[in-house]
């Protein structure tokens, strides 16, 4: 989701760990997004988001959505002091 989004504004993103999920899919992606005013408009977006999709398995209609959950933080850099 938020990779189509950061490609659009040409902003780079570097895979940095994962965790596969039990049903296939992916439990946890983090990753770094690196470009001009990207943790400006990216801070905003943090809390948890619903995915508004119909799995292709899903016949009768119902289905728990699945939740997207999203963190921002800007990335520290390390600075030493003299």
């Amino acid at each position: 989701m938020y990779t189509r989004y950061c490609e659009r504004r040409k902003w780079k993103i570097e895979l940095v760990d994962y965790t596969g999920g039990t049903a296939g899919g992916f439990k946890e992606i983090v990753f770094d997004v690196i470009g001009t005013g990207a943790y400006g408009q990216l801070k905003y977006e943090s809390g948890v988001h619903r995915v508004q999709r119909v799995p292709q398995t899903e016949t009768q209609g119902e289905f728990i959505p699945p939740l997207q959950r999203w963190l921002c933080f800007p990335k520290q850099m390390n600075l030493m002091w003299t």
